[in-house]
């Protein structure tokens, strides 16, 4: 079972030889090299001869005899065709010491039409930053959206496929042991966690207290949705006996943020219409992930769970999502797209209650702004209150 991922395919297909370094990032498992086979099959289906592709992944033991950039760049110049347009796709090139230099050699060629990835943020800092500023387009790859994994269950209601969304998420392996071997997905999460801390994040960081470093994950992950700060971890920290100070939890949340395990959403001052510089949130990128890391029960924390889910579905739809404040009130979420238009979105896990649902749309009626106001519930159930619509969140994510 594969599904075709048509939302970022359609991407490297506006993006084909332009002159433009394609960077696809995201945390590991994600499916990006499941994403690069999948547009390469496309360009052999387009009358691309299969020697005008070089493709190499760097996590490959076959591929070990790479020692520096200059032999990367020899290898590959070697094999490219001359007269004809060359596809090179370079998986975990951060793998490879100074790949940057082999990257910029490679892309001023031209006929390479150049495609690299990454699971940490590193691979666009420092240098290569620097060196392609201007000439490289990053793309974002998650683990599966709720409508890409409805999509690997044709025959199952999708009501009943967001609760094992919910609790598992949407790595590509994870929606394949739901079908055959349910049991084993805690641990193969736990494995996507535990390779990630170690090539992504203690490797790279040379953290000496691991122990530390998942005391720290565990609380930030166990409280998505509410407002964290280095000195309330730290602080919580030292209550329970562990001493850690600021600087060492910031940098612990910079690792998790570099890894694309967390995503950072800061405060909006919707009224004054500009960014608030303290008191962000965090969110997961899968909430199976999360579900793992903070050893959570089955149907707890179903709200901010959905919240999770609905912030990085917004991530996804929008150019920029952050946390809406207005006046004394806090908006769930305020998405700006491409044009400059804002909409405002509340989340609740259940709004049955007149009281709940008088709460839910409090913030959203002092909302003095245009832009579409959206309640976004796990009620089934679709309204206009006020002006605001309100989804049932399953059809909210089936609607693309």
């Amino acid at each position: 079972m594969e599904i075709v991922r048509k939302k970022f395919l359609s991407r490297l297909r506006l993006l084909r030889e332009q002159d433009l370094i394609k960077v696809v990032v995201g945390v590991r498992r994600a499916g990006k090299s499941t994403l690069l086979r999948q547009f390469q099959k496309e360009l052999l289906a387009d009358g691309v001869n299969a020697n005008q592709i070089t493709d190499y992944n760097f996590e490959d033991p076959a591929h070990r005899n790479i020692r520096s950039w200059t032999e990367l760049y020899d290898e590959i110049d070697a094999k490219l065709v001359p007269d004809k347009m060359n596809y090179v796709f370079l998986d975990e090139i951060q793998l490879v010491p100074d790949f940057q230099r082999a990257v910029d050699g490679l892309h001023i060629k031209s006929n390479v039409d150049l495609y690299i990835t990454g699971s940490n943020a590193y691979l666009l800092s420092g240098e290569l930053a620097t060196l392609l500023s201007g000439r490289y387009i990053k793309i974002d790859v998650f683990p599966f959206s709720f409508f890409e994994y409805v999509q690997a269950f044709p025959d199952e209601n999708p009501r009943d496929l967001y609760h094992n969304y919910s609790l598992f998420g949407g790595f590509p392996q994870v929606a394949r042991l739901v079908q055959s071997a349910r049991s084993e997905i805690s641990d193969y999460l736990r494995g996507v966690y535990d390779t990630i801390v170690v090539k992504d994040i203690a490797l790279r960081r040379n953290f000496s207290d691991l122990s530390k470093f998942h005391s720290v994950a565990e609380f930030v992950l166990s409280n998505i949705g509410n407002i964290t700060t280095p000195k309330k971890i730290a602080d919580t920290m030292t209550s329970i006996g562990r001493n850690i100070s600021n600087h060492t939890v910031e940098s612990f949340i910079e690792a998790l943020t570099d890894s694309y395990v967390i995503f950072p959403a800061k405060r909006f001052d919707i009224q004054g219409k500009k960014l608030l510089q303290t008191r962000e949130k965090f969110y997961c990128v899968d909430a199976g992930l999360r579900n793992i890391v903070t050893n959570s029960m089955e149907g707890a924390d179903e709200g901010f769970i959905l919240e999770n889910i609905i912030y990085i579905e917004l991530l996804k739809r929008y150019d920029n999502v952050w946390i809406g404040k207005v006046g004394e009130f806090e908006v769930d979420f305020v998405a700006q797209n491409i044009g400059g238009e804002f909409e405002f979105y509340q989340v609740a896990a259940h709004v049955s209650e007149q009281q709940t649902l008088d709460r839910e749309i409090r913030a959203l009626n002092k909302i003095k702004h245009h832009g579409d106001k959206h309640l976004i519930t796990l009620d089934p159930s679709h309204s206009i209150i006020d002006g605001i619509r309100r989804h049932y969140a399953v059809d909210w994510l089936l609607n693309q």
